[in-house]
């Protein structure tokens, strides 16, 4: 008997967590079934509208600090520096 493909062996699909012959044991099936493609682009369909509400809520982003590289010139202060690698732990 034909073992189904379940929701959750889609989203695994889809991650590329599966292992490589359940990988084309799916990849067979979705080659064959065309109500399981559809359920496939459902499940992709799905993942991308919680990306999108999920980047939507998110709090902006404050500016991140740039830390130069070690040996790198820096002005603060109208003083231009040397920046020491013993700062950065090099």
């Amino acid at each position: 008997m034909k073992r189904q493909v379940t929701e959750g062996e889609l989203v695994a699909y889809l991650g590329g967590m599966l292992d490589p012959g359940e990988e084309d044991r799916i990849r067979a099936e979705l080659s064959l079934s065309g109500a399981l493609r559809q359920q496939l682009a459902i499940a992709i369909a799905t993942r991308q509208l919680a990306a999108g509400l999920e980047a939507a809520n998110d709090p902006p982003r404050e500016a991140r600090w740039h830390i130069p590289s070690p040996g790198a010139g820096i002005t603060a202060f109208g003083v231009r520096a040397q920046v020491q690698a013993e700062v950065f732990g090099g």
